[in-house]
């Protein structure tokens, strides 16, 4: 019987038995241990006490309008604060922009789901790393490389597991387009704990 099939109820679908599978052959290069471990300390993160939030905010296209980019940034919070609130959330995305957003939630007060005021620590792999002038006056951060569209030293994917190590670590994880954030709950093993990301707007 393939993997994933349910024509028998005792045995396991894809998704619970996808964690299992992934520790028992992979294994994270000692570099991207050093960083983990560096970047949970750094941000003040444990394991299983803070909640993943990914947005693939540049699916399918290269660029959006930055307003777009920040209402689906709002969302992914919005969706992490419902599905565990008051914990610290671990924000990732493959857009610049979004992580920059994202930051600037942090220490904010919004209302939760059952209109209590909470304050939001969002935190992300880019915290504390330096910006880059955009020839405007801009200072923005660069793009997360992604897996699948470039070529280049090993060291410039570093960010991207470990990234995709941080949701798998969250203690529930949140996404919406793509295959990146729904990878990071399937390492983790969070089948139970997990919630797509719609429209829910921060409030």
């Amino acid at each position: 019987t393939e993997i994933g099939s349910r024509d028998d109820q005792d045995e396991f679908g894809y998704d619970p038995i996808f964690s299992r599978l992934w520790r028992v052959m992979f294994t994270p290069s000692p570099p991207i241990q050093k960083i983990l471990h560096s970047k949970l300390s750094s941000l003040g993160l444990v394991p299983n006490e803070y909640v993943g939030s990914h947005l693939r905010a540049l699916y399918a296209v290269e660029d959006r309008p930055v307003d777009i980019i920040n209402t689906f940034t709002e969302n992914a919070l919005a969706c992490a604060t419902q599905i565990y609130p008051g914990v610290p959330i671990f924000f990732a995305s493959d857009a610049a922009q979004a992580l920059e957003y994202a930051q600037s939630f942090n220490g904010k007060e919004v209302l939760d789901y059952n209109d209590q005021t909470i304050k939001l620590k969002v935190l992300t792999a880019a915290d504390g790393k330096k910006t880059n002038d955009d020839g405007k006056g801009n200072s923005t951060l660069n793009h997360p490389w992604h897996l699948d569209s470039y070529v280049g030293p090993v060291e410039n994917f570093y960010d991207t597991f470990v990234d995709i190590y941080m949701l798998a670590m969250a203690g529930c994880v949140t996404f919406g387009a793509g295959g990146y954030g729904h990878w990071g709950m399937l390492i983790g093993g969070h089948t139970q704990g997990h919630l797509l990301q719609f429209k829910s707007l921060l409030r």
